[in-house]
C-alpha cells in the first residue's frame, strides 16, 4: 500500500486530495496548523473505511515541523511515495495600494518559501529513501500571463514554477520524480472568503469582471480533483505539468458560455 502526504488537507483542494486517494486505497498523511480541524477532517476520512489517515501539525514556513512531518508518515506508513505541496494563500482580487505588506509576505511565505522548504526536505528525504514523487502546486502567474490585482499571490506561483523547472533538472539521474498540478479555478472556501472582501474593496465594474472569470473558469472539487488524483497515482515521468483547464477545455467552455450562461456563485450567496 503507498503512502501520500498532503500540505494544507484540513479544507478546499487538500481535503478534497485526502477523500480521493483514501478511496483509492492510499494511506494519506495530511497537516494544518489547527489540532481541532485535523481531527475533525480525520474522522470524516476514516469514515470512507478504506486506506489510513493520520494527521500531523506542521508550520509550512518551520524546517523542524517539515522533519518531524516525514518522520510521523514513515513511521507510521513505512514510505513516502507521493508528496504534495498544496497549503497555500491567497488574497483579495485587488491594486496594490489596497494590500498591506502583511498580506503580501504571507503570500509570498507560505506558497513560494514555503513550498521551497517542503519540497527541499522532502527530496533529501526521498534520496535516501531511494524513491518517491513530489508535486508542486501552481496557479496564476505560472502560466507567465499578467494578472492585475492578483500581484502578490501570482508573483508567488511564478517564483515557484521557476524553482519547480530547475529542481526538475536537479531531480535528473536521480531516483526522485519532481511534477507540477495546475488544478485550475477551483470553488473552494479560501476562494469564496477572498471573493467576498472583493467585493468589499473593488468597485462595482471591476467586481462583476472577477466573477464573470470565477464563473467561467470556476470548477468544484467533485470535479477537477478525482481526475488529478487519477493522473498523480498513473504518472511515472518526472517534470509532468498536470494541469486542469487544458487549452481545448477552455475553448469548449468559452463555447458553451455563448449559448448558455455559467453561474457557480450565486448558490453561495456571490453575484
Amino acid at each position: 500500500m503507498a503512502c501520500v502526504v498532503i500540505t494544507g488537507g484540513t479544507k478546499g483542494i487538500g481535503k478534497a486530495y485526502a477523500m480521493e486517494f483514501l478511496k483509492r486505497s492510499y494511506d494519506v498523511v495530511i497537516t494544518g496548523r489547527d489540532t481541532e480541524s485535523l481531527q475533525t477532517v480525520v474522522e470524516e476520512c476514516q469514515a470512507l473505511q478504506s486506506g489510513r489517515v493520520l494527521a500531523c501539525v506542521c508550520d509550512v514556513n518551520k524546517e523542524a515541523d517539515y522533519l518531524r512531518l516525514w518522520h510521523t508518515a514513515t513511521e507510521a506508513f513505512g514510505a513516502v511515495d507521493i508528496w504534495i505541496n498544496n497549503a497555500a494563500f491567497g488574497h483579495s482580487p485587488i491594486a496594490i495600494e489596497r494590500l498591506s505588506w502583511a498580506q503580501l509576505e504571507t503570500v509570498i511565505q507560505i506558497n513560494l518559501m514555503g513550498s521551497m522548504l517542503g519540497s527541499k526536505v522532502a527530496y533529501e528525504a526521498m534520496l535516501k529513501q531511494g524513491h518517491g514523487h513530489i508535486y508542486i502546486t501552481l496557479g496564476a502567474g505560472a502560466d507567465k500571463r499578467l494578472h492585475p490585482r492578483m500581484l502578490g499571490y501570482a508573483t508567488s506561483k511564478c517564483g515557484l514554477q521557476y524553482f519547480a523547472r530547475c529542481l526538475v533538472q536537479e531531480a535528473l539521474n536521480t531516483p526522485v520524480k519532481i511534477s507540477m498540478l495546475h488544478p485550475g479555478v477551483t470553488i473552494t472556501e479560501g476562494l469564496l472568503r477572498e471573493t467576498r472582501q472583493g467585493q468589499k474593496q473593488m468597485s462595482a465594474a471591476e467586481f462583476k469582471e472577477f466573477i464573470s472569470i470565477i464563473n467561467l473558469l470556476g470548477e468544484r472539487v467533485e470535479t477537477n480533483v478525482p481526475w488529478l488524483v487519477d493522473q498523480m497515482i498513473n504518472n511515472q515521468k518526472s517534470g509532468r505539468e498536470i494541469t486542469w483547464m487544458t487549452p481545448r477545455r477552455f475553448l469548449m467552455r468559452l463555447i458553451k458560455s455563448w449559448f448558455v450562461k455559467r453561474d457557480v456563485l450565486t448558490e453561495f450567496g456571490i453575484s
